[in-house]
C-alpha cells in the first residue's frame, strides 16, 4: 500500500472537502425546504378551484421547481415527496437532513424502506431515534442494509405482507438505444434474481476471458470483463430456452437458521436450508441444509440464507436472512426452502454473539450479530420439527468444529471454511464497501508467503476492487474466488 501522508496541510484539505460537501447538502436541503414551502402556498391558493384546472396548476408548480432545481419534472416529485414524507414521518432524521449530515440518496432508500410501517406512529418514532444515529455514519448503501434488517423486525407482518404485495409488481420492460444495443429492467423477485446471478456468475468465472472479435480485425481476441460474460451467457441461455422451451429455473440453494437463545453470550444463529447441490444453513449447531432441484455442476445457482431456529420450527415468524445481508425473506418462505425434500440441503450451524457492550442481553434482531461459530453439519435433521432439530443440534460441539479457528497448512482456503468466513463477514470487510461476499474474494491478512496462516482470524473477504491496491503485500495472491456458485 502507499505511504500515509499525515501532514497537517494535507488533513487540512480533506476537512476542507468534507465541510464543503456538508455545505452543498445543507444548501441543497434548504432550496428543498423552500420549494416545499412555495408549493404549499401555491396550492392553498388554488383549494378553492375546479378539480381540472387545480392539476393543471399543481403540474405548472412542479415544472417550476423542476427548472429551480436544474433536473426533470418526475424526479423533482420523487425528491420533493421524498423530502416531505420524511419531514412528517421522521422529524429527528429529517433534522439531520436540514444540517448537511445525511444526503438525499439515504433519504429515498428510507422512505422507501418505511412503506409498510408508516402507519404506525409508534414504529415511527423507534426508527427515527435509531437514524439519527445510523443516518450519521452510515453510507446509503450502507443503511440501506441496515433498513432492510430493522424494518421487518419492527413488524414482522408488514414484511410478509408487503413480499405478497411485491409478486404483483413484476415486470420487464426494454429501451431499445441508437447504438444497437438495448437496456433491460425489470422487477422480479429476489429469490429467483439471486439464484439467476449466482449461476450467471459460476458459469462466467468458467468462461475464457478473451473471445474472437466479430468486428474489426477478423480473428482479433477481445478481452471480456466478467459483467460482459455474464450478459453474453444470459442472452444465450435465456434465447436458447425461449425458443425450445427448455431453459430451466432450477437452482441450488444454501439456507442458514439460527438457534434458540442460549444462557451464554453465544446464541446459535438460524440454520441454513437450501434448493441447491451444496447449500449451507448457519446457526451454533448444525442447521444448514442445502437442497438440489437441478444441474450441481458448473453454473449450478447456490445462495445461502439464515434462517432462525425458531422461525424453521413454527415458534416464530422472524423472516430469513441473506448470507450477504442484502434482502430478506418472509418466515413462511424460509420454512418452505427448508421443508423441502426433494432436493438436498448443506446444514452450517453459526453461533452468534449478541450482547451490547453493557453486557445486557441485545434486543433480539431479524439482523445477523457478531458470527463467533461456524459448523459444517455431517448429518442433515431428519425434519423440521422441533425435536428433530433439537436432537440434531445435540450432536454438534460448535466449538470443537469451528471452521472460524480451525488451521490449515494449505495456502487455499477449504471450500467449507470459505463458506464460513462468506457467513460471518457477508460483505467485503473495507469500510463503506458493500460488495456481497460471493461476488469477492477471500484475502489473507498477513500473506501466506509472510507467514500468515490459512485460519479464519487471517482471512477476510474483500472485493477485486478493494484487494487490488494491497498488492503482493497482505493479500492471498491468486486467490480463487469464493466458489459459492461451483
Amino acid at each position: 500500500m502507499g505511504k500515509k501522508l499525515s501532514t497537517p496541510e494535507v488533513h487540512s484539505e480533506l476537512e476542507a472537502a468534507r465541510k464543503h460537501y456538508q455545505r452543498s447538502r445543507q444548501e441543497q436541503a434548504e432550496a428543498v425546504s423552500r420549494l416545499l414551502a412555495y408549493k404549499k402556498h401555491r396550492v392553498a391558493e388554488i383549494k378553492e378551484s375546479h378539480t381540472f384546472r387545480k392539476n393543471a396548476q399543481i403540474k405548472e408548480i412542479y415544472q417550476e421547481c423542476a427548472e429551480a432545481l436544474g433536473v426533470p419534472v418526475p424526479e423533482a416529485r420523487r425528491l420533493m415527496g421524498s423530502v416531505e414524507k420524511l419531514s412528517e414521518k421522521l422529524p429527528e432524521t429529517y433534522g439531520l437532513y436540514q444540517l448537511g449530515k445525511t444526503d438525499l440518496a439515504s433519504l429515498q432508500k428510507i422512505n422507501r424502506s418505511i412503506e409498510g410501517i408508516q402507519h404506525r406512529p409508534e414504529l415511527m418514532e423507534k426508527l427515527d431515534g435509531e437514524l439519527t444515529t445510523k443516518a450519521r455514519e452510515l453510507n446509503s448503501e450502507e443503511l440501506d442494509n441496515w433498513l432492510k434488517q430493522r424494518v421487518p423486525q419492527l413488524d414482522v407482518k408488514a414484511h410478509q405482507d408487503r413480499y405478497e404485495r411485491g409478486k404483483e409488481k413484476h415486470y420487464i420492460a426494454f429501451k431499445h438505444l441508437d447504438d444497437g444495443t438495448t437496456r433491460v429492467h425489470g422487477l422480479i423477485s429476489t429469490l429467483a434474481a439471486d439464484r439467476i446471478q449466482q449461476m450467471l456468475l459460476a458459469k462466467a468465472r468458467n468462461t475464457p476471458r478473451k473471445t474472437v472479435s466479430q468486428g474489426g480485425e477478423a480473428g482479433t481476441p477481445v478481452e471480456r470483463t466478467q459483467p460482459q460474460r455474464m450478459a453474453d451467457i444470459f442472452t444465450n441461455a435465456l434465447t436458447n430456452g425461449l425458443q425450445d422451451g427448455s431453459a430451466s429455473t432450477s437452482a441450488n440453494t444454501t439456507t442458514t437458521l439460527r438457534g434458540a437463545d442460549s444462557q451464554d453470550s453465544q446464541l446459535p444463529l438460524p440454520r441454513a436450508v437450501g434448493d441447491t447441490a451444496d447449500a449451507t444453513a448457519s446457526a451454533e449447531t448444525p442447521l444448514a441444509t442445502d437442497p438440489t432441484t437441478g444441474p450441481t455442476g458448473t453454473g449450478a445457482a447456490k445462495i445461502g440464507i439464515l434462517i432462525p431456529v425458531q422461525t424453521i420450527i413454527g415458534e416464530s415468524d422472524d423472516p430469513a436472512i441473506s448470507w450477504d445481508r442484502t434482502w430478506m425473506l418472509p418466515a413462511s418462505e424460509a420454512r418452505a426452502i427448508a421443508a423441502d425434500t426433494t432436493v438436498k440441503h448443506d446444514w452450517y450451524a453459526v453461533g452468534v454473539n449478541k450482547e451490547t457492550s453493557s453486557g445486557a442481553a441485545a434486543e433480539t434482531s431479524t439482523g445477523v450479530g457478531e458470527v463467533v461459530t461456524v459448523t459444517k453439519a455431517r448429518t442433515s435433521p431428519a425434519s423440521t420439527r422441533a425435536d428433530d432439530f433439537d436432537q440434531w443440534v445435540s450432536k454438534t460441539d460448535p466449538e470443537a468444529q469451528n471452521l472460524l479457528t480451525k488451521t490449515y497448512e494449505s495456502r487455499t482456503a477449504r471450500d467449507h471454511q470459505r463458506n464460513a468466513i462468506l457467513i460471518r463477514d457477508g460483505q467485503c470487510q473495507t469500510t463503506g464497501c458493500t460488495e456481497p461476499g460471493w461476488a469477492a474474494e477471500i484475502d489473507h491478512k498477513q500473506s501466506f508467503e509472510t507467514g500468515g496462516v490459512t485460519t479464519g482470524e487471517n482471512l477476510q473477504t474483500l472485493c477485486k476492487a478493494c484487494r487490488a491496491p494491497r498488492g503482493a503485500v497482505g493479500s492471498s495472491g491468486g486467490e480463487r474466488p469464493l466458489p459459492l456458485c461451483c
